[in-house]
């Protein structure tokens, strides 16, 4: 086999891709790379960002693919950027474009009329279109573009999701392109993409709640970094995406990728990537993007700490794992009660019942003091409660079991006391008796003295 061939049977066809890239995007694999290198055609301008951001040590470097050089495969250059899904198992991935403006400033100048554009507008959005464009039957590239991002949550809100990848395909006609507010982009988040990603965890309330808060945080990050990045202060970043991954296990990440259209702007421009674009001001709105996709994920994490339904309330997470508090459950063989560090664990009915102290002392179970996260996440904040676990051998005690329980011990004294006071037996032999449930032929009646 020749070098050639070996190097072209280690490169795949990238399989989860949630939008766009049709084709110019590879997987290397190989000994030193087992999870797999990005392998993207090489554009001039993204090629100069990524050389620009791996020599600076700004914070947003997180954030961004790992750039490793550039390859060669039949004749064609590619870039070599990380995979940042390696570390996820079976995970989902988001392509959620970023920014106000989807298209560079001197595109806005193009007045070449298109008449294939005209006909997407017209399948899409007709109502957008005006009488005068219908009659003629071309737009501009620039028209169509705006009426699109018009039409989206683009130039509202600032982003926009594309697509979405993972083991369950995602429609993006019934369902992505009917996203118009930022509550439709919370419900898709809470009622579509988590529950596909938890889909095979072992624990999915609280997969679900780890997800919402890993986003919430990770995005603030994220808009911290950026704001104090000098690299991106002094670059327009135009048509880039925000790559969110989360998988079974609830982890996430966030990464911002495509930067073909990411340029440097005047030497005598400052930009903030909130304010409305104009001709001419550079501006992108890729902050003012980040700023509402913060709301958003606070909202996904108010709501996914809580799913009506599924907890009788949502005052912790201690009470939603463990459920109620002093709540017995279990399938009848085993059986768990979760306490309050505060409580002795006995019901105020039953605490100075003396015949359940002692069915307690004969099967007392063991006891563990831990710590669980109070919010599910953050193990800084911790409550203390112990767990009781049913001890082998122990006896169940519901109210029904306690009612025969006691009837058989009122039984047993007024037999004792029968046998007594005849002077038939002694006391403790009628106590033994009693509890085997059968007389001793060999025992000794004593007489009454």
């Amino acid at each position: 086999m020749k070098q050639g061939d070996e190097r072209r049977r280690s490169r795949r066809q990238l399989t989860l891709v949630a939008a766009g890239h049709e084709g110019s995007v590879l997987k290397e694999l190989s000994q030193e790379e087992p999870t797999g290198v990005i392998l993207k055609v090489v554009d001039t301008i993204e090629l100069e960002f990524y050389k620009v951001i791996s020599k600076t040590n700004e914070g947003i470097k997180k954030f961004i693919p790992e750039y490793g050089g550039e390859t060669t495969l039949d004749g064609e250059k590619f870039l070599r950027l990380q995979n940042v899904a390696s570390p996820f198992r079976h995970p989902y991935v988001m392509d959620c474009k970023i920014g106000t403006r989807t298209f560079v400033e001197k595109e806005a100048l193009v007045t070449k009329p298109r008449a294939d554009l005209f006909k997407r507008a017209l399948a899409h959005y007709s109502h957008s279109l005006t009488e005068e464009e219908k009659a003629q039957e071309f737009i501009t590239k620039y028209r169509w573009m705006s009426i699109h991002d018009e039409n989206s949550t683009t130039k509202s809100l600032g982003l926009r999701i594309d697509g979405v990848a993972g083991k369950r395909k995602v429609d993006k006609k019934e369902m992505l392109q009917k996203l118009r507010t930022r509550e439709d982009i919370v419900n898709f988040f809470v009622n579509e993409f988590i529950p596909r990603v938890v889909e095979g965890s072992f624990r999915p309330e609280s997969t679900r709640r780890q997800i919402g808060a890993l986003l919430s945080r990770k995005i603030r990050e994220l808009r911290r970094m950026f704001e104090e990045s000098p690299t991106m202060q002094r670059h327009e970043v135009i048509g880039s995406s925000l790559l969110i991954v989360a998988d079974c296990d609830g982890r996430c990440g966030l990464n911002m990728i495509d930067f073909a259209k990411t340029k440097i702007v005047p030497d005598d421009m400052n930009i903030d990537h909130r304010t409305q674009w104009e001709i001419g001001n550079h501006e992108d709105g890729i902050l003012y993007g980040i700023d509402n996709l913060v709301q958003v994920f606070d909202e996904v994490l108010a709501r996914t700490r809580f799913v009506p339904g599924e907890n009788e309330d949502q005052s912790s997470w201690v009470q939603s794992l463990f459920s109620a508090p002093f709540k017995k459950w279990g399938d009848g063989g085993e059986e768990f009660i979760a306490f309050d560090e505060n409580n002795n664990g006995n019901q105020k009915e039953e605490k100075d019942d003396p015949i359940v102290e002692n069915e307690l002392n004969r099967a007392k179970p063991s006891q563990h003091n831990i710590g669980i996260p109070a919010d599910g996440f953050n193990a800084n904040k911790s409550t203390k409660i112990t767990i009781i676990g049913k001890a082998k051998n122990a006896r169940q005690m519901p109210s029904k079991t306690l009612q025969k329980l006691r009837e058989e011990v009122e039984a047993e004294n007024a037999g004792i006391e029968e046998l007594t006071s005849s002077g038939k037996l002694s006391r403790e032999i009628a106590q033994q008796e009693a509890a085997t449930g059968s007389k001793n032929a060999n025992a000794p009646i004593q007489e009454e003295k």
